[in-house]
């Protein structure tokens, strides 16, 4: 376990990093390591109090090495650089009442331990709220900018749109909506089709199946649905080569996949939940897995897992533990071989 997180700063909920810089979003704080001079340097700021209120029981907000969204009460939020989140050209504060005047609240799925918001690739920000119009779901789309000016960092916003839901979902206030965020899609799981947000920046039908989770290996998307007959649901793997068309890739595949987390590490896909951690990887015919060896890990709710500087650290709500890359790659299985 690293030493440099201790206190409220070991319960940490989500991380990211680039090639000079990782960020950590801690219990009450915001972690940084950089590298100066070769060597790492760790600071933490403090956050304002921004999104506590929502994490009672443990929502996990998202956090780029561009961009960082925080919930304030009554609707407001800002979107402020993970580099300078203090500037006040680092950071853009917005109120969703004044963008909608039907906002009720924030709209968070049920699984609490995937992230509850979403930033793409592109810097757009897609937030889910719920509205007193018909009780129904709606989504908050925002383009912003953001540049590194050499001195300090600047975000603002290029536009702003709410988007409706689909309008053959049923108007309930719980829409059975899921949010994949692969690059720069938008993926929006209804309940019996998946729509891709599209450059009209609506939502468009691209596949006849709910499909629960989207992750890539080796370039190739690669989707988890279900299919329910006589009342019993069994899960299927869909492929596509451009995250538009979609064909059955595996049928039946374990039906516990879709709650999985997946990060790309090292050029790997990597899948966690709980304390296990799965390396996916493609064969001719089908995807294997292995279990990373987690000794050291047991008992201990991961949170997300990030590279940085020649080391895989990984995120939990109760310390970050860290490995070298070359040392992260073994294998469980290979350590009852040993034994």
């Amino acid at each position: 376990m690293d030493s440099r997180f201790s206190f409220e700063s070991k319960i940490v909920y989500n991380s990211a990093a680039d090639s000079n810089n990782i960020f950590f979003l801690e219990s009450g704080f915001l972690g940084h390591i950089f590298i100066e001079d070769t060597t790492e340097v760790a600071l933490h700021s403090i956050l304002y109090g921004y999104s506590f209120h929502y994490q009672d029981n443990f929502r996990k907000f998202p956090i780029t090495p561009n961009l960082w969204i925080g919930l304030g009460s009554g609707g407001y939020f800002e979107i402020s650089s993970p580099h300078d989140p203090f500037s006040n050209y680092a950071e853009v504060g917005l109120s969703m009442s004044k963008l909608d005047n039907s906002f009720k609240d924030f709209a968070f799925h049920f699984y609490q331990r995937h992230e509850q918001l979403y930033v793409n690739n592109k810097n757009q920000c897609l937030i889910p709220f719920e509205s007193s119009d018909e009780s129904q779901v709606k989504f908050l789309l925002i383009n912003t900018v953001v540049e590194d000016m050499g001195y300090e960092y600047f975000v603002d916003t290029l536009s702003t749109k709410i988007i409706p839901r689909p309008e053959n979902e049923p108007e309930r206030i719980n829409f059975s909506y899921l949010v994949n965020c692969i690059e720069d899609k938008f993926y929006l799981t209804g309940i019996d089709e998946t729509y891709l947000l599209s450059a009209d920046e609506e939502f468009h039908i691209i596949d006849e199946h709910s499909i629960r989770k989207i992750f890539k290996i080796d370039g190739v998307y690669y989707g988890l649905t279900y299919k329910a007959e006589q009342g019993v649901k069994t899960f299927k793997m869909l492929s596509s080569y451009d995250g538009i068309n979609w064909q059955v890739f595996a049928d039946p595949v374990r039906e516990d996949l879709h709650l999985f987390n997946y990060k790309e590490i090292d050029g790997k896909t990597l899948a966690y939940i709980g304390d296990h951690i799965i390396h996916f990887y493609k064969t001719d015919v089908t995807i294997e897995f292995k279990e990373i060896s987690n000794i050291g890990l047991e008992g201990n709710q991961i949170t997300s897992i990030s590279e940085f500087n020649g080391r895989v650290y990984v995120t939990t709500l109760s310390g970050v533990f860290i490995k070298d890359i070359e040392d992260f790659w073994k294998y469980k299985e290979d350590e009852q071989l040993e034994d």
